[in-house]
């Protein structure tokens, strides 16, 4: 998806690939930014193998690293343009598995399409699903099925 202001790339949790453009003054420009550091940690890949063509509007740019509490520390301020690329990941983790090579083109495909999707679902943290299944409990059958149609957005 295109954010239509900007021009540049808008987060998609189970695709993340694209060229974004990254305000870091913005607190969801920096959100979208550890999650992608954490894309790198669930495919595999070192962030400077995934961030290519990194162009940075302050000083020499430097991936971040977790803290203490296992975050990921941004920066706050500057403008930041990359490609993000799992490629390298895909060729990898999702390329022919034994048998696979001479299975029809089909089945091939339909192989591929499953390990990516087993290694891209969304798995949350007990921590936030219990207060998620919480509010779920709270809402009437109308709120549900928006709540319902807000969550699987991510998953289309």
């Amino acid at each position: 998806e295109k954010d239509a202001a900007e021009g540049a790339e808008v987060f998609d949790i189970t695709y993340p690939v694209g060229r974004y453009k990254l305000n870091l003054r913005r607190a969801c420009d920096r959100a979208s930014l550890r999650m992608l550091y954490k894309a790198c940690e669930k495919f595999g890949l070192a962030p400077e193998k995934a961030f290519k063509e990194v162009e940075f509007s302050s000083a020499n740019f430097s991936h971040a690293s977790k803290d203490d509490h296992g975050n990921f520390s941004v920066l706050s301020d500057g403008c930041l343009k990359f490609q993000f690329s799992i490629d390298d990941s895909m060729a990898s983790r999702f390329g022919n598995a034994k048998g696979e090579a001479s299975a029809p083109e089909g089945q091939q495909a339909t192989a591929f399409l499953s390990r990516y999707a087993e290694a891209a679902r969304i798995r949350p943290c007990v921590k936030k699903l219990v207060p998620l299944l919480a509010h779920w409990r709270t809402l009437d059958v109308n709120a549900r099925a928006l709540m319902l149609d807000a969550l699987s957005r991510g998953f289309q």
